[in-house]
C-alpha cells in the first residue's frame, strides 16, 4: 500500500492503520524498520522506492505484487538494483546504433565475463505468440549489440582487463511462471532472478551466447 501510494497524495500512519484495521503504533513500528521509509509527524515518506521494494522482498513480501504496484519504469530500476546487489554494473535504457539501426536495451548488466541484455516485461499475462515475438526481438538486439559494441570506447572502458565477453539476451517478467529456456533465451520471472544469477553456471551451456574477443 505504501509503495503504490508514494507518488499520490500524502499518506499517514493513521490512514494505513484504519485501512488495515490494526493499531497505529504497530504500523509505526513496522514501517520504522525500513531504511527507505521516514515518518515525520505521522506522515509516511519514501526515500527510494526501488530500495524499499528490495527491503520488502528481503522481508518476505511478494516481489511480483510489489513490482506490479510500482509501475513500468520501476521494474527496470528494480532489476538494475538486483543486478548491482550481485556485483554487476547496470545501466538502464542503454541505446546503441549499428548500420543506421537504433536499438535500446531496458537493462544492461556487466560482470566479467558476462553481459546480460535484459528486456523487462510487465505482462500480467502473455500469449505464446507474444512471447515468441519478444524472444526474436531480443535475439536481434543481442546480435546487433555484439557487432556494435566490439571495439567501442564504452566496452573498452567498462571491461578493462577482460579478455572476452559473453553476451546473453534474457527476458525478465513479473509473471509467476517457472523459469524456462525458449530457443536458447531465458525467460526469467522476477521472483526467480536472484536464484538465476546464483545458479547461472547451470544454465550457461544451454543459453544463446554471443562471444566478443577483447584482446
Amino acid at each position: 500500500m505504501v509503495v503504490s501510494s508514494s507518488n499520490k497524495k500524502r499518506i499517514t500512519v493513521e490512514k494505513i492503520a484504519d485501512n488495515l484495521g490494526i493499531s497505529s503504533s504497530y504500523v509505526h513500528e513496522f514501517l520504522s524498520s525500513f531504511k527507505n521509509i521516514v515518518i515525520d509527524k505521522n506522515v509516511v515518506y519514501i526515500i527510494d522506492k526501488s530500495g524499499l521494494v528490495i527491503e520488502a522482498w528481503l522481508k518476505g513480501f511478494n516481489i511480483t505484487d510489489i513490482a506490479l504496484r510500482s509501475g513500468w519504469r520501476d521494474l527496470e530500476r528494480l532489476c538494475s538494483v538486483l543486478f548491482r546487489k550481485f556485483g554487476y554494473v547496470a545501466y538502464m535504457n542503454f541505446r546503441f546504433k549499428w548500420c543506421n539501426e537504433h536499438r535500446e536495451i531496458d537493462v544492461l548488466a556487466l560482470k566479467v565475463p558476462n553481459i546480460f541484455l535484459c528486456d523487462c516485461k510487465l505482462w500480467r499475462r502473455a500469449r505464446v505468440s507474444q512471447l515468441k515475438e519478444a524472444i526474436e526481438k531480443q535475439r536481434e538486439r543481442a546480435l546487433l549489440f555484439s557487432k556494435a559494441i566490439k571495439g567501442s570506447n564504452f566496452l573498452v572502458d567498462i571491461a578493462k582487463g577482460w579478455k572476452y565477453a559473453e553476451v546473453y539476451p534474457i527476458i525478465i517478467t513479473v509473471l509467476e511462471v517457472p523459469l524456462k529456456i525458449y530457443k536458447g533465451i531465458a525467460v526469467v520471472p522476477l521472483s526467480s532472478l536472484r536464484s538465476f544469477l546464483i545458479e547461472f553456471d547451470l544454465y550457461r551451456d544451454i543459453l544463446d551466447c554471443y562471444l566478443i574477443n577483447l584482446y
